[in-house]
Order: structure tokens, then sequence, then C-alpha cells
């Protein structure tokens, strides 16, 4: 009888250890983004639209197409797809 007991509770032992295993993972992997978002800082939307605006403009230079006009801040932060402005580049 005292057999079934101590089987049971090894059984118990070994699930619990896989739960507070994955728990730990779980948790280095949330101080990880903490630690890379304290270092790193919220890029935000300025980064992608400067970064796109690098891009169209190194792409035009290549492709010999004339400069665009520039974008206005207030647009920067509207989608290009959202922005319904065609007039902005010349083609």
């Amino acid at each position: 009888m005292n057999d079934d007991k101590n089987e049971g509770q090894k059984g118990y032992g070994k699930d619990m250890r896989t739960v507070a295993i994955a728990i730990l993972v779980m948790g280095v992997s949330l101080a990880i983004v903490i630690v890379m978002y304290n270092v790193f800082g919220h890029i935000g939307p300025s980064f992608s639209t400067g970064v796109m605006s690098n891009q169209q403009d190194r792409l035009r230079v290549q492709y010999g197409l004339p400069p665009c006009k520039p974008i206005p801040p207030d647009v920067k932060l509207i989608p290009p797809s959202q922005r319904n402005q065609t007039n902005l580049c010349p083609t």
C-alpha cells in the first residue's frame, strides 16, 4: 500500500518539474524582452518612415527618376497604402 503512494508522488514530481521548467523558460524569455527594450528603446513609426524615405530616395536615384516632393510630417505617419496621394512623386 505504501508503494502505491510513493509511485503517485514520484509521477506528480515529474509533472511539476516540467511545469517549473516551462515557467522558468517563460520568465527568462520575458526578462530578455524587457532587457532588449531597455537597451534599444521604443523605435516607433518615425524610424520606419526614415528608412522608407531613404530607400525611396536611393531607388529614384538608381533608376534615374526625378526626386519626390518632401512629404509633410503629418502625412508621414499614415501608411503609404492609405495616403491616397499620387501627386508627391512625378513619374
